[in-house]
């Protein structure tokens, strides 16, 4: 019996954190949207107050730490540093980056092949432009976070309750 009593509190513990591992993985979503908003102002600034470079914009913003999760930078700026040409080494990024879906890594993709490619005025212009874009993912995100979370976390908790009461 008390075998028993402890192999239902494994299932349900175990049903619980597979639960809680989805609804984490919705929060890391928002978390990385929000900081690829904040990536394309640090671009805006950096264009607009010291007329950066795409190499310089890798390199300032593979240094800030606020970016760290964003692996597709940090392997952007190693593609760009092996002499491949910016758009090519922002593409191998947001390629090399499982953690992105197909939707953020499309509005990259576009984003990586604009940068550079015009004056000042068209790139803070085009800046903007993927800025809102990903401020939309990331309030559906938000939202998706709050509803689809709290569903997973009890998911988890009835699955294990639901299998140890099938194995009584």
């Amino acid at each position: 019996m008390m075998l028993k009593l402890i192999g239902m509190i494994m299932i349900i513990m175990t049903t619980s954190l597979i639960g809680t591992n989805f609804s984490g993985a919705l929060t890391q979503r928002v978390k990385r949207l929000k900081n690829i908003e904040i990536m394309f102002d640090t671009m805006a600034t950096l264009i607009k107050f010291k007329a950066a470079t795409t190499g310089e914009i890798l390199s300032e913003l593979a240094k800030d730490a606020t970016f760290d999760d964003l692996i597709f930078i940090h392997n952007a700026r190693s593609s760009y540093e092996d002499s491949n040409p910016f758009p090519q080494a922002w593409k191998d990024g947001v390629d090399s980056d499982i953690s992105l879906k197909d939707d953020e890594k499309q509005l990259l993709f576009s984003a990586g092949r604009s940068l550079g490619t015009s004056d000042c005025d068209g790139q803070l212009s085009m800046l903007e432009i993927y800025r809102h874009n990903i401020a939309g993912m990331y309030e559906r995100a938000k939202e998706e976070s709050v509803n689809k979370g709290r569903l997973y976390r009890s998911l988890g908790v009835l699955t294990g309750v639901f299998i140890s009461v099938m194995l009584v």
